[in-house]
This record gives C-alpha cells, structure tokens and sequence, in this order.
C-alpha cells in the first residue's frame, strides 16, 4: 500500500482497505515476507559485506581512502 506523504485521508483508506479485504491482506503479507526472505537472507547479506570489503580493499591498494 502507498500513499503520498502526509495524506492522512489516503492512509486511513488505505488501512481500511486491508481491514475489509482479506484477500489484499493476504497478498500484501505473503509478498512482503518473500521480500523480506529475498533481501535479508544470510545469504545475501554476506554477499553485500563480500562485495563491500572487496570494493574496501581495492581502494586501500590503491591507497584510495
């Protein structure tokens, strides 16, 4: 669910949306986990520190601060 910014009127109804819609809820829950399994895995975060020392260690070979 997006709304703008500071849109009071457009969280409310999006709020009520998901109250009254069990199968919005369902499909905004169900998504919202695979994202979270996707981007946070251990895999994945060990990835991102592999690829950040490696980038870290060129530039200090380099003597690149």
């Amino acid at each position: 669910m997006l709304v703008q910014p500071q849109d009071s009127h457009a969280l409310a109804g999006g709020i009520e949306k998901l109250l009254t819609d069990p199968e919005q809820r369902q499909k905004l829950a169900s998504n919202g986990f695979l994202r979270a399994q996707n981007e946070y895995s251990w895999e994945r975060i060990a990835a991102r520190f592999e690829d950040l020392y490696r980038v870290t260690a060129k530039k200090a070979s380099k003597g690149i601060r």
